[in-house]
């Protein structure tokens, strides 16, 4: 059975499954960075901040929004580098 002999290699090798993960990785991470560009588009964060840092809790206020939620996705943008 051929599927039989492809599970057996994939199985067989942790080179082969790390190569077979990170396309499916990538693709996750890529639709989550995705959704938190496009919450930071929604939310008009880069134009509230055009202007100079500011603290999370007014950043909020500002733009409608939860803090400790903007926070977690400004951490989470943070890490990725600067934004177009």
């Amino acid at each position: 059975n051929d599927r039989d002999w492809a599970v057996s290699l994939v199985e067989s090798s942790p080179d082969i499954r790390r190569a077979l993960a990170f396309p499916v990785a990538f693709a996750s991470s890529a639709n989550w960075l995705a959704q938190c560009i496009y919450v930071a588009a929604k939310l008009k964060i880069p134009d509230h901040l055009s202007k100079g840092p500011r603290e999370v809790r007014h950043l909020a206020q500002d733009c409608g929004a939860d803090p400790e939620a903007l926070g977690r996705l400004l951490r989470s943008l943070s890490g990725q580098g600067p934004l177009p």
